[in-house]
């Protein structure tokens, strides 16, 4: 039971005590009023204030946006803020569980290790008696969640938006990846459902295999719509308004599980990398 909590205070102390020190992260926010040259990949040869050909036109899609040097395509993942960031996320998550549900609670009594192994020797079929909302809405969520904490850590896959060359489907095929770590240690690794709640464990509950795939593998599609509604529709909305509320909700509302990771690495949810901020738009 002492193990419990002991785990309990490293898993939600120290990811805030690391973000207190980590400082300004390796990248800023920057974008542009428009948009997106053929291949989704804005170009490094413009900035956000270079004109355009047809700038003063009156057409408003001109600008191209310039990630920002600091995202240099050839620096590789920040596994130091994936890592952080994802813990932040989980004790979120594991947060949550002890605060909503008595039943997790009253589940760190007992023995730590024993009822953790047989909890996650005890996963067996499909289902776990959640509700659909929970396995194929929630889940997909999460598991889209956690593949933008990896995205926004990628100096090749922030830059990206939606199109059908391989380096977007790459770098979401990698994000996918380590959303199916993620998830797997959140169902059943050290500081999981299994471990912190005994998730599965005989007589208690159910625990299936539904998590461990819906979770990165609907979540992939998930993280491609609100890409698909960010490139072809709140692009458009920017476009179209200049009202702040309105672009703080278009960019948070449609984008919700991108605007949750922002939060992670304490930024603004409505922060992209490839356009302006929203008062620079206006």
């Amino acid at each position: 039971m002492a193990f419990r909590y002991l785990l309990l205070l490293i898993v939600l102390f120290v990811p805030f005590r690391l973000a207190n020190s980590q400082g300004t992260p390796p990248y800023i926010d920057t974008e542009g009023s428009e948009f997106l040259e053929l291949t989704g990949v804005f170009p490094a040869a413009f900035a956000v204030s270079d004109p355009m050909p047809g700038e003063g036109t009156g057409n408003p899609m001109i600008r191209i946006a310039r990630p920002p040097i600091e995202s240099s395509q050839t620096g590789g993942v920040d596994w130091k803020g994936v890592l952080l960031q994802s813990a932040t996320f989980l004790a979120v998550e594991q947060g949550f569980r002890l605060a909503l549900q008595p039943g997790t609670r009253e589940a760190l009594k007992g023995e730590f290790f024993d009822e953790w192994f047989k909890s996650v020797k005890s996963t067996n079929g499909w289902g776990d008696g959640d509700d659909f909302l929970t396995n194929y809405i929630g889940h997909p969520m999460m598991g889209s969640a956690t593949g933008y904490i990896f995205v926004q850590n990628d100096s090749k896959g922030r830059s990206q938006v939606f199109n059908w060359e391989s380096s977007y489907w790459n770098s979401r095929l990698k994000a996918t990846a380590w959303s199916a770590l993620y998830s797997t240690q959140f169902e059943l690794g050290p500081i999981s459902e299994a471990s912190l709640g005994n998730v599965g464990y005989q007589g208690k509950s159910l625990s299936g295999y539904v998590d461990l795939v819906i979770t990165p593998v609907a979540g992939l599609g998930w993280q491609v719509g609100e890409d698909v509604l960010d490139r072809y529709l709140i692009t458009r909305i920017e476009n179209w308004t200049s009202n702040t509320w309105i672009l703080i909700i278009a960019r948070s509302i449609l984008n919700p599980t991108r605007a949750f990771a922002n939060a992670m690495r304490m930024k603004l949810p409505w922060t992209r990398e490839t356009r302006p901020g929203i008062l620079q738009l206006r």
